[in-house]
């Protein structure tokens, strides 16, 4: 099944036996932190938020964005870095989620058990996406590896950044600065066009 049918299968289930929650937040409101809602799955519904490390020294370290069919919460992180972790909303953003413990330890569950394994493997593609990306040696590597995975998503050689340039940065792992002029040089190569946000590759 495509994302958007694993989604909608698992919450017409659960909303089947009135254990579903549905929450909408504003931008900059926390969605989870990972410590007070500790077991729990989140599936957006409409809009995007961000994952973000807080760092010793106060700053919020960006580590992943969530766009509308994404799923996200504690089972997927290291849960030594749990109380270092929060999901922000990026805009105003619904989303749904209940307790994983309680789906799987109860055979009341039994028929969902099929389709969060779906929504699991499809989580596991998106973070073996990003590895691929961050495997790549070098700067330019990195950002055309990235692109790749975008138009392939959008079908055509033409997309949106779902991020910002400075989350684009931290996202690829590589100094902003360094980014932006390699994104320059491809633009100089005729590899790439861009306007803002949106990209087309040409080569």
């Amino acid at each position: 099944m495509e994302k958007n049918e694993v989604v909608h299968e698992i919450y017409k289930l659960m909303a089947k036996y009135n254990d579903i929650k549905v929450k909408t937040y504003n931008k900059g409101e926390i969605i989870t932190n990972f410590l007070t809602n500790r077991n729990y799955i989140y599936f957006v519904l409409s809009g995007n938020c961000s994952l973000y490390r807080y760092a010793r020294n106060g700053d919020m370290i960006f580590l992943q964005r969530y766009e509308r069919y994404d799923s996200f919460g504690d089972c997927f992180h290291n849960i030594e870095l749990n109380s270092e972790l929060s999901v922000v909303a990026d805009n105003k953003v619904s989303v749904f989620f209940f307790d994983y413990d309680e789906v799987i330890h109860d055979s009341h569950y039994n028929s969902i058990h099929g389709v969060l394994c779906d929504a699991c493997i499809l989580q596991l593609r998106t973070l073996n996406e990003r590895i691929e990306v961050l495997a790549k040696k070098t700067i330019r590597d990195r950002i055309l590896a990235y692109f790749d995975v975008l138009s392939k998503r959008s079908i055509i050689k033409e997309f949106e950044l779902p991020m910002s340039y400075t989350q684009l940065s931290a996202f690829l792992g590589v100094d902003r600065s360094a980014m932006m002029r390699e994104i320059k040089q491809l633009e100089n190569d005729k590899i790439i066009t861009r306007y803002k946000h949106h990209i087309s590759i040409k080569k």
